[in-house]
């Protein structure tokens, strides 16, 4: 049933290894032997597009069966990978309907495409083939190969369909599809749509990559399931299910364009009790322990993994020696030794097969850092830092943000063993990346281990709180003995309190210019309460309550003080200092600053922040105007000329340079006293036309 695509003599003998498999089962059947099939690479595989014979541990993919967004008729199922010394052998179950075509993409580490979208037809170089589609993919895989079926009809190499390979023809400047030798299970009815179908090819090392590939190679795959081609209008479809899962969210119409993210990766090995399942082990290590990581296979994977560990490489090949069970994907290794090589793999339990090996040593410095995942301080100082157990070399942090793909280096201070910096952040919410590379004699350490993995900071200038007996505001340290916080005593279940953090190019016109004379601003908070689906700010609270922040700057914290804004006034808030924080009993929430520096003697003692406009011009619509630290009780004030003849009274802190009567006054030098709280402040101001 079985064909090559090439000599007939080879049909006869699959015929044969179909016909004794069959047997075999039969035998097995009725003397009651084991039915469950362990199989593990090599292993031949008979072509009869039925996948019962596949080992458990070559079933490297088991989708969702209902993640498909064309539904229940266009599902993939199953993704099976082996091989012996001859062939690559996959295996699939399906279900295609709608005249959607199933591909199997794959590369061998050769030179591949980027994009299917533009491949040429085997027929005519000059016109895009019909089993081109709108799919690109990610860094990380270029195809060669693709293996193509109209609906699950199987028919090998007919009808178009079948295995080819992509060659770029320099003198076109294009890639063209070329048909390639594989073997096929028997084909299937056409227009069979709908039904669920299993397909078994293979495909000789001598087409991938011209004889038995080294220890080692790899190959990637990704399946996926397309719409047809409307070769009249110009319409090529593009993937709605795949194996492995995607990244992206599917494209609404069937041809638009789509990238794949996600592919599984095989390493040939040579060896025996080989699973061919595509773990992905990683290892990231810290001090004297190791984290082991490994893919699941597909979405409904549930099962006891068997950790094996050894410096002893044939004990692990051989599946010898200790091991840890474990029914999650990741397991710690702990009290291990440094400057040896381990060797790690993995097994389900009850599977004698392996999955690939990998290995790592413990060497070069032991760091330790507690990652930075928020920040709410946009454009303000954070500290990133590591220590170690031992004097550094080098220590560096690489960074980046926003859509700067490139990390920037910067070499750390040291304080003792402690390395750091004091990196500013972007001014915008967003993210950023970051790692340390610390070398010594011994090597480098890099931070996370795992490589091309780096700490992803959250930058929000807006933090919600839950009420709680601490409402915590999210900092650089997660610690409360380091976080800003805000007491949650006097705040209802349900209550949620929202934090934005500002600068002062934030600030409305009143607000700034009502901000106290030699004071800049270091970091604005504007503080509302959640109450349902209301929002309040300010909101009054029934009793005081206690809020700490961090200033997060370089200031002293003797030049730090803590203000309350009500709209027109900034009020200076009674606060004390402690471990780089402000700590005061506020009344109410909403629009609170930290300032930096000294106000004016004579201001202070008044508790004026600010004298506007001491010289104005009435006519242009200028006034004199006296900004307080706090709101006044009771203000009384006077303006009188060089004669000490009184022409104006009023209960305000702003005089608009006119008299009692209305009328703007002659330019000139006017005296003023203001009253206000049993204080008197006294001075002069200058009426220009």
């Amino acid at each position: 049933m079985a064909a090559w695509v090439t000599p007939a003599g080879l049909v006869f003998w699959q015929n044969f290894k179909m016909r004794l498999f069959k047997n075999l089962l039969f035998w097995l059947f009725f003397s009651g032997a084991l039915l469950n099939v362990l199989a593990s690479a090599p292993h031949t595989i008979t072509l009869d597009g039925n996948m019962n014979e596949w080992g458990d541990d070559e079933i490297v993919w088991l989708d969702s069966q209902n993640d498909s967004p064309w539904g229940s008729f266009n599902e993939l199922y199953k993704l099976g990978v082996t091989w012996d010394s001859d062939n690559f052998y996959f295996g699939l179950g399906a279900v295609l309907s709608s005249g959607n075509h199933l591909i199997v993409y794959i590369d061998t580490g050769t030179c591949g495409v980027s994009s299917v979208a533009d491949l040429r037809s085997p027929e005519d170089i000059n016109k895009r083939w019909y089993w081109a589609k709108n799919n690109y993919f990610d860094e990380g895989f270029r195809p060669s190969f693709q293996w193509h079926s109209y609906q699950t009809e199987f028919k090998g190499s007919a009808g178009g369909q079948g295995l080819y390979h992509y060659v770029y023809q320099a003198a076109q400047n294009v890639w063209q599809a070329q048909p390639a030798t594989f073997l096929q299970s028997p084909r299937n009815p056409d227009s069979d749509g709908g039904v669920y179908r299993e397909v078994e090819v293979a495909i000789p090392w001598t087409v991938l990559f011209g004889g038995v590939p080294a220890e080692g190679r790899v190959i990637k795959i990704i399946v996926s399931l397309n719409g047809g081609t409307d070769e009249g209008n110009g319409y090529y479809g593009s993937a709605h299910e795949a194996m492995p899962d995607q990244a992206n969210t599917f494209p609404s119409v069937w041809y638009g364009s789509y990238t794949l993210t996600n592919y599984l990766t095989f390493v040939y090995d040579n060896g025996n009790n080989r699973s061919t399942i595509a773990r992905n082990l990683t290892i990231e290590t810290e001090n004297n322990r190791a984290k082991i990581i490994w893919d699941k296979r597909g979405t409904r994977e549930s099962t006891t993994y068997q950790v094996y560990h050894s410096t002893d490489l044939t004990r692990i090949k051989n599946l010898q020696g200790d091991y840890t069970e474990t029914a999650e994907n990741e397991i710690y290794l702990e009290n291990l030794n440094r400057n040896v090589t381990y060797y790690v793999t993995i097994a389900r339990k009850g599977e004698n097969s392996r999955s690939e090996l990998t290995h790592f040593i413990l060497s070069g410095p032991v760091l330790s850092h507690k990652a930075v995942t928020n920040f709410s301080y946009p454009g303000k100082k954070c500290r990133l830092q590591f220590s170690s157990d031992r004097t550094l070399s080098t220590a560096k942090l690489y960074w980046r943000s926003g859509e700067r793909m490139e990390f920037q280096e910067i070499n750390l201070l040291s304080s003792g063993n402690t390395y750091y910096y004091d990196l500013t952040m972007p001014d915008a919410s967003g993210n950023l990346d970051y790692y340390f590379v610390a070398t010594d004699s011994e090597g480098a350490t890099t931070l996370p281990r795992l490589s091309g993995n780096y700490y992803s900071i959250t930058i929000s200038s807006e933090i919600i709180l839950n009420r709680a007996e601490q409402m915590i505001i999210p900092d650089e340290y997660n610690e409360t003995n380091f976080s800003s916080y805000l007491d949650g005593e006097n705040f209802l279940p349900g209550d949620r309190v929202r934090i934005r953090t500002f600068g002062y190019n934030d600030l409305d016109t009143v607000a700034r210019s009502a901000l106290p004379e030699n004071l800049s601003l270091v970091c604005g908070y504007e503080i509302s309460l959640q109450r349902g689906e209301k929002i309040y700010s300010p909101y009054f609270l029934g009793a005081e309550t206690t809020l700490v922040l961090r200033h997060l700057s370089d200031y002293n914290i003797s030049q730090l003080s803590l203000w309350y804004f009500d709209g027109r006034f900034w009020e200076k808030l009674d606060a004390d200092s402690d471990n780089g924080r402000l700590r005061a009993r506020i009344k109410a929430l909403g629009r609170l600053a930290i300032l930096a520096g000294s106000l004016p003697a004579t201001a202070e003692a008044q508790k004026i922040a600010r004298i506007a406009h001491s010289v104005f011009a009435p006519a242009r619509g200028e006034f004199l105007e006296f900004i307080f630290a706090y709101r006044p009780t009771e203000i009384k004030f006077n303006v009188y000329n060089i004669n000490g003849q009184r022409i104006y009274s009023g209960d305000s802190a702003i005089w608009n340079g006119r008299d009692s009567s209305g009328q703007i006054v002659e330019p000139g030098v006017y005296l003023y006293q203001l009253r206000y709280d049993g204080k008197k402040l006294t001075g002069s101001c200058v009426v220009l036309r």
